[in-house]
């Protein structure tokens, strides 16, 4: 909990002393990308996740996924869904290549079932805090993203994560 509260009081800080610009290089008749849809590997979803990022100013984009795996084995199965969730603080933006800081975490369910009837499942949140490489295109089209995460959920565990997908106007 302390380390999630020193995270979104760093978050806080940068928000707070960021100036809103117009975007270089616009005119006032192009309509900046907002939004983006994308495919991640690894990352906050664990193995993958289908995500959707939202710019409410130019600095901060919310982010939302979503991820689900299914293993069965014999008579043995599991699943587990996650839903990622992070607030990104966007720092650059010259010609849309951005350094990325975020922090938010993953809602996660786990159901197993064993050959023998048993049964059991278990729910949580995993703290999610990452840096790293965006490139989103002012006016829109291919988007990329490689960031380092780390989880935090009883000690620290670094994760690695490349997103593609594509940004709209």
């Amino acid at each position: 909990m302390k380390k999630l509260l020193i995270v979104s009081i760093f978050v806080a800080s940068i928000l707070g002393t960021s100036k809103l610009t117009a975007a270089d290089g616009m005119s006032e008749t192009t309509v900046e990308s907002k939004a983006t849809a994308s495919v991640e590997l690894l990352g906050m979803g664990y193995l993958y996740s289908v995500f959707g990022s939202y710019k409410f100013i130019p600095e901060l984009a919310a982010n939302v996924g979503i991820s689900y795996i299914s293993v069965t084995s014999g008579s043995s199965s599991s699943s587990t869904l996650g839903i990622p969730l992070s607030l990104s603080f966007l720092a650059g933006g010259t010609n849309s290549h951005y350094f990325e800081v975020l922090g938010g975490g993953t809602i996660f369910a786990t159901s197993t079932t064993v050959g023998s009837g048993l049964a059991g499942s278990l729910s949580g949140w995993v703290t999610t805090i990452g840096a790293g490489y965006r490139y989103w295109p002012k006016e829109g089209g291919l988007h990329f993203r490689a960031t380092m995460y780390g989880f935090i959920k009883g000690g620290f565990f670094p994760w690695f994560g490349l997103s593609f997908g594509y940004a709209f106007s």
